[in-house]
């Protein structure tokens, strides 16, 4: 065979399809049997991307548990310091960090008395409250429950102010004033705040005609309770505690009607021309004194 036609045929055997001998396969690039529903592996160039997260919704378009009302995940608090009454379980299960609490003495909703799925819109009791069922209704009323802290009893704010409970101490020192930021409230003690004694009913001016029985009272209030007492300034300028030792006087006191409350009546048997003055009621604790005045006049 010619040397030429030789060389012809070598050339054609090295570039026919059928005689390409295939690549060895590279296991290093198969990619797993638990990685072949479109992940991306390293080596391969041929598979779809992941696709992007959605974006999350911020409004439902179904309420997610029945008498609930839409969820607004942008209306979540961000944290407890967003609440006055604290975070407590969202009811609705919209927010996951919890929603904010009902104040002391609101409806809430209770799952042995709002039998009704749709009470959960009442939401729940904020942090050291109880949603207690009510227990002065009526056979015919419809079961209720309200919001009751349990921390009873009156306390001191760090603010001097004394407050009903420590749930609502909480509550007025978030709030804060009109136009102001909250200020922080902590209790200071238990129990009212030492306070200077005040006139809640203050005696009325009144005229008399001469031999009338006269009756004038006085309320007072502070803490520690004060002790009420009165005198007499008579026409001639001459202070006189009373009842002194004038038989035709009676001065009573008792306490109440509310807490750290006392109150005081001074009565005159027959009104007489010496009777005739300034009578005033003096309220007074350790904490200080306080007076209020009334004329007393015989009518012509």
């Amino acid at each position: 065979m010619p040397s030429w036609l030789l060389l012809l045929c070598c050339c054609a055997v090295a570039v026919h399809p059928a005689a390409r001998a295939a690549p060895p396969e590279d296991a290093a690039l198969r990619a797993p049997d638990d990685l072949q529903d479109g992940l991306v592996v390293e080596g391969f160039t041929d598979l779809p991307p992941t696709p992007p997260e959605p974006e999350p919704s911020t409004e439902a378009p179904e309420p997610p548990e029945p008498g609930c009302a839409p969820c607004r995940v942008g209306s979540c608090p961000r944290s407890a310091a967003d609440c006055s009454t604290g975070l407590a379980p969202d009811p609705c299960g919209c927010c996951p960090r919890g929603v904010c609490g009902v104040r002391e003495g609101a409806r809430c909703y209770n799952a042995s008395t709002n039998g009704d799925l749709a009470a959960r819109a009442l939401g729940v009791c904020g942090e050291n409250m109880d949603c207690v069922t009510r227990l002065d209704l009526g056979d015919m009323d419809k079961p209720e429950a309200l919001c009751v802290c349990r921390d009873q009893g009156q306390v001191c704010g760090s603010d001097n102010t004394t407050y009903p409970s420590s749930c609502q101490m909480r509550v007025a020192g978030a709030a804060g004033g009109q136009d102001e930021p909250p200020v922080r409230v902590w209790l200071k003690h238990r129990g009212p705040c030492r306070a200077a004694p005040w006139i809640v009913t203050p005696p009325a001016p009144v005229q008399y005609v001469a031999g009338s029985p006269v009756s004038l009272e006085c309320e007072v209030k502070g803490f520690p309770a004060p002790s009420p007492s009165w005198e007499r300034i008579s026409a001639e300028g001459i202070a006189t505690p009373l009842p002194s030792d004038d038989a035709s006087l009676v001065v009573m006191v008792r306490g109440g009607p509310e807490a750290f409350m006392a109150s005081s009546w001074l009565q005159i048997m027959a009104l007489r021309p010496e009777d005739v003055g300034t009578y005033i009621c003096v309220a007074t604790n350790s904490e200080g004194v306080a007076r209020a005045a009334a004329e007393l006049t015989i009518l012509p």
